[in-house]
């Protein structure tokens, strides 16, 4: 009697002791589940040791850019979103009353944004070089030509106009207006003075900043139930005034988060009931056994449950990857039990009793046990990969086995029934008569087929961006609108530099726009020098102002004349001709404290950010290639900077750089485990090559099939080739092994392996395959790649290995 059957004998003699034990485990198990959660931050899948990557995290972190609750109001089809003003002031109001709203930027011309803190301070912004020049227009000509043009600007009827004119008779606000011109790190969107419009007038853009970040789900929970509050009055006090109807719509990381979080716990469920549901059905038709109806998941079930507890010992939360656990789970796990109750119907039909017979399921549970262990060992390669929801399912699904394979053996042994109505072992003799028939046809066509798979194969794409692993919600689908109607765009490259002060990290940031126009001057840069010159440059600038700063009496006399002398009245520009003092004060400084006073942190927070450990600050490239990337990377080499390079597009290019190498690694560390328990089982090596080559087969045909019609492997579904190896191995372990324990009975072993492994590959279709209707592409991704690979391992296992048994054995005699 071997090991595997006294554990049998054991577990059948102590059957309630077996019992109690497994349902305390599950109590425990499913009370350790219930303290978890899911986590939704799509950032939390991506690779932690990669520096550009490291560097987007902490540009979400420092700069909010994921943080930002974008609110969008839509106006009827045929108005302006100005005939809604009420509705969209009353909520803003009413929005900027909120606990849960740190901040809101409802516009450029918000009545808490001072500009006269940069009018005063132009010259100090605009730099020495553009100074330089614009001094010369404090000359009588240059008076003359800034006054007649200015009222020419007045023949517009316009309010607006008028008091631009009379604020700024000398187009000084135009040097400003210049200075921000083609910068990236702006939206394209019109700021006009009623907030960020879109270029048709119907819609507007108002952004906030909650007071804590996204992906708290119990607080943003919160945050949209104060949202739908402040909606109602806001809508009711617009109704009274008589305003335009407007539709609002939400957008960001909080409400990605809500969405995702529901969708995600919700298919979590569906997936795991639909795939228990559908093969516990399957199973009850093959085998007409309520046995089984009432047995067949509790393995499995009480497997993945450990397993998720155990994950919950090291970490509180699951990650979205995590909700195709169970399925996953199902698909690989139950055909171990399907495969010991297929060969105890077996004995019975033969004739023997029922203790007999689970002595004699030693073989078959050895085979199961072999097969769960190789799958293990397989996911567990997944750790190798620097991709934690990649390492969060191969340690579940790896745990999730270990635990399965022991949790069948005993629970099969424990309840097995001792009586069975004329018991129908599965059978398939006409298989077996088949395959040896057209045994040389089948391997010459196999043959012919991988010839052509292989270059077919070969051109299987890996699209490893990050958009792919981002959940289809409406709340992602408005964001991406949001991008297209007010120009929104985060996709370029991104220079982060950090610092305990600001000043070097300013000095840097010049350093680094000298060597990119040196080096590729096509590409826009934009960085906080824009908005913060060094001290260097505002103290030369001030050099140039103190020439003129002593002749301020003899300019205000100067533009009150030509003012006169070219139509305006004595008092036209008393305000202005007031602030020329402190405009071209030699000593007026632009500090980073004096935006934040003065209202303009949301201004100064696209480039520079403060925590207690420093300063942050952040440059934007426009990049449109990987040509344009190099350029950026050696750009930043030259400048001799600190900063990091990174963004999306840098992002992707890591993750497609790295994760084809580390996954390589992976499967083939994953692959020499599996290949050297199987070894150690069968001990040969001719054995262990044909047990494998269903699963080798079947990846290389799965893979043209795959290329044929165009479907492209994302970061997930790359995970689908693991679940091959895992469920094609044990397909081969099961008739070598079976083969090996009655070497005469070849045909035998295929006519009783074959029903088994087919229903098995039903159990992990209608497991794995409920993953293929899920609405989060990398799961949808990974069983659409399972469900075709499933089909061509399984035809590789009945069909082309039970002919290289045929020919390669005594059964070809």
């Amino acid at each position: 009697m071997t090991a595997i059957s006294r554990l049998l004998v054991i577990a059948r003699q102590n059957r309630w002791t077996v019992l109690a034990g497994v349902a305390g485990f599950t109590l425990v198990a499913a009370l350790l589940c219930l303290r978890l959660s899911f986590g939704t931050d799509v950032l939390a899948l991506l690779p932690q040791h990669d520096p550009s990557l490291k560097a987007f995290s902490q540009y979400l972190e420092r700069f909010g850019a994921a943080d930002h609750l974008y609110i969008v109001f839509v106006a009827p089809k045929g108005t302006t979103i100005e005939e809604s003003a009420p509705v969209v002031d009353a909520y803003v109001e009413l929005l900027r009353k909120l606990p849960e709203v740190a901040a809101v930027d409802a516009g450029l011309f918000d009545a808490d944004k001072d500009w006269t803190y940069l009018q005063d301070r132009t010259f100090a912004l605009i730099g020495p070089a553009a100074t330089r020049d614009a001094l010369g227009g404090f000359g009588e000509d240059g008076i003359r030509t800034a006054l007649l043009h200015a009222r020419d600007l007045l023949s517009t009827p316009s309010p607006d106009v008028q008091k631009l004119v009379q604020a700024d008779p000398l187009g000084l606000l135009a040097l400003v207006r210049d200075r921000f011109s083609g910068d990236r790190s702006f939206s394209t969107m019109d700021a006009g003075r009623r907030g960020y419009l879109s270029a048709d007038g119907r819609s507007r853009l108002v952004m906030a900043t909650p007071s804590r970040p996204a992906f708290d789900s119990e607080f943003c929970r919160r945050l949209f139930a104060s949202l739908a509050t402040v909606e109602t009055q806001a809508r009711a006090t617009a109704a009274a005034a008589g305003a335009s109807p407007v539709e609002i719509h939400y957008a960001g990381g909080h409400r990605i988060a809500v969405e995702t979080e529901s969708i995600l716990k919700k298919e979590a469920t569906l997936n795991s009931l639909i795939s228990v549901a559908s093969i516990v059905l399957l199973l009850v038709l093959v085998f007409r056994s309520t046995w089984l109806f009432f047995v067949c998941a509790l393995p499995m079930t009480i497997a993945t449950l450990g397993a998720i507890a155990i994950n919950g010992l090291m970490r509180d939360k699951l990650s979205a990857a995590a909700t195709g656990t169970s399925a996953l789970l199902f698909g690989l796990g139950i055909d171990g039990l399907v495969l010991m109750y297929a060969r105890y119907l077996e004995e019975l039909e033969a004739g023997e009793k029922a203790e007999t017979a689970i002595v004699r399921l030693g073989g078959a549970g050895t085979s199961m046990l072999l097969g769960y262990l190789t799958t293990a060992a397989t996911f567990f390669g997944l750790i190798w990969i620097d991709l934690p929801g990649l390492q969060e399912l191969g340690r579940l699904v790896g745990v999730g086995m270990l635990l399965g394979g022991p949790l069948t053996l005993v629970i099969v042994a424990a309840l097995l029934p001792v009586r069975v109505k004329r018991p129908r072992a599965l059978s398939a003799l006409w298989l077996a008569r088949f395959v040896r028939h057209y045994r040389w046809s089948i391997l010459i066509g196999t043959v012919v087929v991988t010839a052509i798979a292989v270059p077919l194969a070969s051109t299987l794409r890996l699209d490893a961006r990050l958009q792919r692993l981002q959940p289809e919600t409406p709340a992602v689908q408005l964001q991406q609108e949001i991008g297209l109607r007010f120009g929104v765009d985060r996709d370029v490259a991104l220079a982060l530099t950090e610092g305990a002060s600001l000043e070097p990290l300013l000095i840097a940031d010049r350093q680094l726009e000298a060597s990119l126009r040196s080096q590729a001057s096509e590409l826009a840069f934009s960085g906080p020098g824009r908005l913060l010159p060094p001290e260097g440059e505002q103290a030369e600038t001030g050099k140039l102002l103190d020439v003129v700063a002593r002749d301020v009496p003899s300019i205000q006399a100067r533009i009150r004349a030509i003012a006169a002398e070219v139509g305006f009245r004595p008092d036209a520009f008393d305000d202005f001709i007031g602030r020329l003092p402190r405009v071209l004060d030699p000593q007026q400084r632009l500090t980073y404290q004096g935006y934040l006073d003065h209202g303009l942190g949301d201004v100064i927070s696209k480039y520079i950010a403060r925590d207690p450990h420093g300063f942050a600050t952040l440059a934007y490239i426009e990049v449109k290639d990987s040509g344009d990337l190099a350029k950026a990377h050696a750009a930043v080499t030259a400048a001799g900077s600190h900063a990091i390079l990174t963004g999306i597009p840098l992002v992707n290019a890591a993750l497609a750089s790295g994760f084809g190498r580390q996954f390589v690694l992976a499967m083939v560390a994953g692959s020499a485990v599996v290949f050297l328990l199987m070894l150690i089982t069968f001990r040969n090596v001719r054995l262990t090559l044909l047990a494998l080559s269903p699963t080798i087969l079947g990846l290389i045909w799965a893979a043209a099939i795959l290329a044929a019609i165009g479907i492209s492997l994302d970061l997930f579904s790359v995970f689908a080739v693991l679940t091959l190896i895992g469920i094609g191995v044990d397909y081969g372990i099961h008739l070598v092994h079976r083969t090996v324990a009655e070497p005469a009975q070849l045909d035998t072993a295929l006519a009783r392996i074959a029903p088994a492994n087919m229903v098995a590959a039903g159990i992990a279709l209608l497991g794995v395959g409920s993953l293929a209707v899920s609405t989060y592409p990398p799961l949808r991704s990974l069983g659409l790649v399972t469900v075709v690979g499933l089909c061509t391992c399984l035809v590789t296992a009945v069909l082309v290995l039970p002919a290289l048994l045929m020919v390669t054995t005594r059964g070809e005699r």
